[in-house]
């Protein structure tokens, strides 16, 4: 960023937030040992300025006028796009605290992102919490900041148990209109209006919460929209559990963009998740738009064991015998493998397949849906 003057920070244990920067936590998730006796969080962050250069400024007009978007939607625009032009800052040391515990997290990336893990043991945690241990309670922790700044950034991660059900799931197309194969729709789907759901998707989810679920938001959209993803969430009541977003940034030229394929971002997300919870079976679902049926096939076929179904929005009116299905899924059993294009088909299915996996696991801990809700601090 030009014209900035650079501090130096006092070595300690405080984070390296400047008094025009922000530290935004998302969401993640709690895992427990094979004993159950140590619980490790996951954190995860990032940290950009707060305020947009007046070289930058322009620059909103601009796009604005180049993509035809109308004065109706200017404010929802602009308060998208800033994200996406504010400085990110690297190289900054972050410090949270987890009940009375401090914890060096690492430096930001080039992306200003960030993430660490810290493990306490079932006591320690309860004592936390005020509580006994319960799936679907959210550990609270906060940034720590110089002891000048009295601002309070929070996050927060769930507590899964080892053993569950989980949804994998996609956003863009699977549960909020995107039109990701039309770019210019995309933008404005994306910038410019109101983010609108896919007729059932909400209820589906609640449902399946409902049934005791929890939710892993795997998507491609960039952690820049997480705050008006967040506020979606809220407003048509989907179950909120963990986000991973993906990594953008606009210096990044056309084509490394073009080059970074929705298979790597995924695979990195999914793989840690199922990683943590061996014992959990999951359920993944997505759409035909982009890479989600070869990034799902190949998580079938690596882990066959956790994997109960994947299901797949229709887009284009695909049909499975497709050379594209019929490559991706040709050595996968035809009965794991699911595309619907009305959610009112999949409803029965993947409601089904829950309420059977808890009915043969009763021993399994349900969550409580009324938790899988952030807390307003969050």
């Amino acid at each position: 960023m030009l014209f900035r003057t650079k501090r130096h920070f006092q070595s300690g244990t405080a984070s390296e937030v400047r008094h025009n920067e922000e530290i935004v936590f998302y969401p993640s998730y709690v895992a427990p040992d094979a004993t159950g006796d140590q619980w490790t969080i996951t954190l995860q962050g990032c940290l950009y300025n707060l305020h947009l250069t007046w070289l930058r400024h322009p620059i909103v007009g601009a796009i604005r006028r180049a993509m035809r978007i109308g004065s109706e939607y200017s404010e929802v625009f602009s308060s998208r796009l800033k994200p996406f032009l504010v400085g990110v800052e690297e190289g900054r040391q972050i410090f949270v605290r987890i009940g009375s515990d401090t914890i060096p997290l690492g430096k930001s990336s080039s992306a200003g992102l960030f993430s660490g893990t810290h493990t306490l043991s079932r006591k320690d945690l309860e004592t936390l919490l005020g509580h006994p241990l319960r799936p679907g309670a959210w550990v609270p922790y906060q940034a720590v900041l110089d002891e000048a700044d009295t601002r309070q950034f929070d996050g927060v991660s769930m507590i899964v148990d080892r053993a569950g059900l989980s949804i994998i799931s996609d956003v863009d197309d699977t549960v909020k209109h995107s039109n990701v194969s039309d770019r210019r729709d995309l933008f404005h789907n994306t910038f410019a209006r109101v983010f609108a759901p896919i007729d059932g998707m909400p209820a589906i989810y609640r449902d399946l919460a409902q049934l005791g679920a929890v939710f892993h938001y795997v998507s491609g959209s960039p952690w820049q929209l997480y705050r008006p993803l967040r506020d979606f969430w809220d407003t048509h009541h989907f179950p909120v559990g963990s986000f991973h977003l993906k990594k953008f940034r606009l210096r990044d030229s056309a084509r490394k963009l073009k080059m970074s394929p929705q298979m790597m971002h995924k695979r990195t997300s999914i793989d840690p998740i199922l990683a943590a919870f061996p014992d959990r079976r999951f359920i993944l679902v997505g759409d035909t738009g982009e890479q989600d049926p070869e990034i799902y096939a190949s998580v079938l076929r690596d882990y066959p064991q956790q994997i109960l179904g994947v299901y797949l929005r229709v887009l284009n009116g695909e049909t499975p015998d497709l050379p594209r299905f019929q490559t991706a899924y040709a050595d996968l059993p035809p009965d794991l493998w699911h595309l619907y294009q009305n959610p009112d088909v999949l409803r029965p299915h993947v409601i089904d397949q829950a309420r059977r996996y808890f009915e043969s696991h009763p021993h399994v801990t349900h969550v409580d849906s009324n938790q899988i809700v952030i807390p307003e601090s969050a």
